[in-house]
């Protein structure tokens, strides 16, 4: 019988939501860093704009879905309502300036939650996002005519999640055929913090994950395939490669039945966590949709970058808490 919960922050939460629609601040910024700062010391600059300006504009496009001749048009009538003189970026300056941008994630997590050294337990886990407006395997009468087809139409975000501030840490673009364990190594890398567990779903459960965990010291959260058998390290593996795995295949195989040794298994190590990843690529999917609005990697790439360092600002104003209903 599924669990039951409820909103026990409500009034908290209402008001976080009303926070998000507050875009006026985004205005204020962009006026703030509008032009590069090496306009006022030569004539002849290669961008007018800076990219603290491209970068909020981009907040804008992917947060309400504007196209380039929209955003244009919304930037013109704000300049006419404040009486400002400022120039404004084209359509086409937009498409290319915000395809050459270099993001980052902007951490938003607390003093309190980055110190919290030795602490940190991050999530693994990867989602589909389509080049189309239609899923992969739609049946369309041009299908024959599109340039991508079957998973070809689609990208893979890979992301690393927090499991306590709920943010993402790190996030890579692979294309829809590349398997979900290829980028691990390198978003583990790129988290600054000591690592204390890894979750992930069974299909991590292969030797480049657990040596990439096992090189950061990372307990590993991982469930061993159904065949799984014990292991011992050889030759130049990490010793302890496969203590964790090890462990949770002898606690699974020690019960009669394996799906009630795996719950075991789940239970004994809080593997209920990994559904937070879940609940992030629903809330992700839920404001910015199945598809890309842009149409090449590399403006896809900073599109998906930018939509998280969104989501991560809205974790920030506040999050919903839940509670069982008695």
């Amino acid at each position: 019988m599924p669990i039951k919960m409820k909103v026990c922050n409500a009034a908290d939460y209402n008001e976080a939501l009303k926070k998000r629609g507050r875009v006026f601040q985004f205005f204020e910024e962009a006026i703030q860093v509008w032009l590069d700062k090496d306009v006022l010391k030569k004539d002849r600059c290669k961008n007018i704009y800076s990219n603290q300006l491209i970068e909020i504009l981009a907040i804008l496009r992917y947060l309400f879905k504007y196209p380039y001749r929209q955003l244009e048009g919304i930037l013109e009538d704000y300049m006419a309502m404040k009486q400002l003189t400022l120039p404004v970026p084209d359509f086409s300056t937009l498409c290319r300036r915000m395809a050459k941008l270099s993001l980052k994630i902007h951490d938003h997590r607390s003093m309190a939650q980055r110190n919290k050294a030795g602490k940190l337990s991050v999530i693994l886990d990867s989602t589909g996002i389509n080049i189309y407006h239609t899923t992969g395997s739609h049946s369309k009468e041009n299908s024959a005519s599109r340039q991508y087809h079957g998973r070809q139409q689609t990208r893979k975000m890979h992301i690393v999640l927090d499991a306590e501030s709920r943010d993402v840490l790190g996030m890579e673009m692979t294309s829809g055929v590349t398997h979900d364990s290829t980028p691990v190594p390198k978003l583990l890398r790129a988290i600054q913090y000591p690592i204390e567990n890894v979750y992930a779903d069974a299909a991590y459960d292969l030797k480049q994950v657990r040596e990439a965990c096992q090189k950061g010291h990372a307990k590993q959260i991982i469930p061993p395939r159904r065949d799984a058998r014990v292991k011992s390290c050889k030759g130049d593996e990490i010793n302890g490669l496969w203590r964790d795995r090890n462990h949770a295949i002898e606690l699974i195989r020690s019960h009669a039945d394996y799906e009630e040794g795996r719950r075991a298994w789940k239970e004994n190590v809080g593997y209920g966590k990994r559904a937070l990843v879940e609940s992030c690529f629903g809330r992700f999917k839920g404001i910015f949709g199945y598809h890309f609005m842009c149409k090449s990697d590399a403006a896809r790439k900073n599109e998906l970058m930018t939509k998280i360092n969104i989501l991560n600002h809205f974790n920030k104003l506040g999050m919903a808490q839940f509670k069982k209903v008695a």
